[in-house]
């Protein structure tokens, strides 16, 4: 029989004959960076950022970004100042690095205006997150430091569900230690399977417009709009408890065997089944389910979306994902990581 399988590619395509779960599937914004002013003095002498870095992405050089020597307001020529760069990244992923690829501090004189220009010397790393680029009068004076905002999503590993159909943890700002990365902002859903996941990375998010698949979901409003009544209706959008009723309801009226209360990894798996009957195929397969509750969730979204519920996209729920295969890598439509939609947790 045809068998899902979320991590290993390629895949076999869907039949009508009994489909069953496959491997964990994990996750994949452009990033920006902010300086916001900070200000030291020693002797006179003053270090101040020049500029706000201009908005920029992971693995990409900071523009606009300088710092200004003056003394009693008076621009200081040929002053020398050593510039340092954040700490490293976590294992495997690309430290803030100067255009040499090298990362240790470095020394810049001011020019007759008294500035340091380092646009376009400094590159970002493949975190997101708000860094400090740290300027000091050399070599022991007053400093100064320019937060930097690299913005952008952190992909992180599964964090609940049944192997083949987990949802993963989604963060604003990568974790201090991302083999223990805490509560996630988000979680995601797949929408996207005969493609392999990646985790622990960053990405992209945006609307329908901005997705890098090819399946029924592409371009397709009809389909976005029943994906997003899925996932705004179902867990982690709505407790387990308020779920549980809506399903009991719903299986009751139908026939169907259903046994309160629903788990987590029942209501993940019969909602990630039914965002991929609508994504990846035009008919109700015959799911391996791993309960009766499972199936019970499934059917009860399959049947709000046959009586013509339909969501719309708002806030960061229904964003859809991009991401690389690699570190500091650019997705396209022709080679990325699995495409996820991501849900605000109740």
């Amino acid at each position: 029989m045809g068998q899902l399988d979320n991590e290993h590619g390629p895949k076999k395509a869907f039949t009508r004959r009994t489909i069953v779960k496959g491997a964990a599937w994990s996750l994949p914004v452009i990033a920006a960076a902010t300086a916001v002013p900070a200000y030291a003095a020693s002797n006179g002498v003053v270090i101040t950022p020049g500029t706000q870095p201009v908005p920029t992405g992971v693995c990409t050089p900071i523009g606009s970004i300088a710092f200004t020597i003056t003394n009693n307001g008076t621009p200081v020529a040929n002053q020398a100042i050593i510039v340092t760069l954040p700490p490293a990244a976590p294992a495997g992923q690309s430290s803030f690095h100067w255009d040499d690829n090298t990362t240790a501090p470095k020394t810049f004189v001011s020019d007759a205006n008294g500035v340091v220009d380092l646009t376009n010397h400094i590159i970002t790393s493949s975190t997101p997150g708000t860094y400090t680029v740290l300027g000091q009068i050399s070599p022991n004076g007053a400093t100064a430091s320019i937060p930097v905002m690299v913005s952008g999503l952190w992909m992180g590993a599964k964090q609940q569900g049944y192997a083949g159909t987990g949802i993963h943890g989604v963060y604003t700002t990568t974790p201090a230690d991302p083999a223990s990365p805490g509560t996630p902002d988000y979680y995601s859903y797949c929408v996207e399977h005969n493609v392999s996941a990646k985790s622990n990375m960053a990405a992209t998010a945006g609307g329908l417009g901005t997705y890098l698949g090819s399946n029924y979901l592409t371009g397709s409003a009809d389909i976005y709009s029943k994906v997003l009544w899925i996932i705004q209706n179902s867990y982690p959008a709505v407790t387990l408890a308020a779920l549980t009723t809506a399903v009991a309801a719903n299986a009751a009226a139908a026939g169907r065997p259903f046994t309160a209360p629903l788990s987590a990894n029942d209501a993940i798996e019969g909602t990630q089944y039914a965002i991929w009957r609508y994504t990846d195929l035009t008919f109700d397969a015959n799911w391996n389910f791993q309960t009766p509750n499972s199936a019970a969730v499934y059917w009860y979204l399959i049947d709000q979306i046959n009586a013509g519920m339909r969501g719309t996209q708002s806030g960061i729920t229904g964003l859809i994902t991009s991401e690389s295969t690699t570190v500091c890598g650019t997705p396209t439509g022709g080679s990325h990581a699995q495409s996820q939609i991501l849900v605000v947790p109740a």
